[in-house]
């Protein structure tokens, strides 16, 4: 396959180096903190002590000059710097140079922006043909970041937060849970309408999905399937798979949690069609709202359904 290159993310990146005036997270009266704690919300790249973390193993970040670790402490006055990513030139395939032109905007302010995913690339990793590098690439902008992620077979709504203002209220705003999130999934077999909610825990932690059965389509080949609205009130690693398999009826397509033979390569069908949230610089309620994939909407033109009602 026929490989193009392109300049790496970051090419004119440099040291950036930030003098701790105040604690950004946690005890603000603290006298001082571990790095692991202090460094957290003083980058734009590193919003989560998970961020933050990954740089310190990377030997990215320094205290007064000194590669440091996690428990390194560190006062007020102390400065820290994070040294750039290390990348090779990137290699896109003809397939992925094909995605770049295709990642839908559908909002952009000043602080966030917000792309419909295609169900087959990851969010974010190592990867060159991840979300977060497409949407960078084609915007010709490397300090834009994902808020949250997708599974890789999933479609659907991505936010990106475009600053350090906008990365600490929404990265704090999904951790408290006021980012409202919906997607629409076709489940295996005929759901029943007395269920509105799943509760099974997920690696031993509480989890909650709010579901909806809006309708049935009844395939030639694939027998009956349900169209179900999901709402994850929690955040676990793939929720709404988890949850709908463990009632018995899994994603349509999916190939982890499903058994189901008769729905191989047909695609994950499962998309986060609708995200509400409060933009906390302006106050305003923001809507986003888009459509399932194409594979997605065939299927539902055979269901007596107006997408726009979903």
């Amino acid at each position: 396959m026929t490989e193009h290159r392109i300049s790496a993310f970051f090419k004119d990146q440099v040291s950036r180096i930030v003098q701790i005036k105040e604690w950004k997270h946690g005890d603000k009266k603290a006298l001082k903190k571990r790095l692991q704690e202090a460094g957290i919300f003083q980058f734009t790249e590193l919003p989560s002590r998970k961020s933050l973390k990954k740089a310190i193993l990377e030997k990215r970040v320094k205290v007064n000059g000194k590669l440091s670790t996690n428990s390194t402490w560190v006062l007020i006055g102390d400065e820290i710097e994070l040294l750039p990513q290390k990348h090779n030139t990137l290699k896109l395939t003809k397939t992925e140079l094909k995605l770049n032109h295709k990642i839908k905007i559908l909002h952009e302010d000043h602080d966030i922006l917000a792309v419909v995913k295609p169900p087959g690339i990851n969010t974010n990793g190592n990867s060159t043909s991840t979300l977060e590098n497409i949407v960078r690439n084609q915007l010709k902008n490397s300090d834009i970041y994902p808020a949250h992620r997708l599974d890789k077979d999933t479609h659907g709504i991505v936010i990106f937060y475009k600053n350090i203002t906008s990365s600490n209220w929404l990265c704090k705003a999904f951790e408290e849970r006021k980012i409202h999130k919906e997607y629409i999934a076709l489940v295996c077999g005929n759901f029943p309408t007395h269920i509105h909610q799943i509760s099974t825990k997920i690696n031993a932690k509480n989890s909650l999905t709010k579901v909806e059965k809006l309708g049935e389509i009844n395939w030639p080949i694939h027998g009956t399937v349900s169209l179900i609205k999901a709402v994850p009130i929690t955040g676990r690693k793939h929720q709404i798979r988890v949850h709908l398999q463990s009632v018995g009826y899994p994603v349509v397509g999916d190939p982890i949690y499903s058994s189901e033979k008769r729905y191989k390569g047909s695609g994950l069908f499962l998309s986060c069609i609708y995200i509400r949230f409060k933009n906390q610089r302006s106050g305003e309620l923001l809507t986003i709202k888009t459509y399932p994939h194409k594979k997605f909407l065939k299927a539902l033109s055979k269901l007596d359904l107006n997408c726009e009602t979903l």
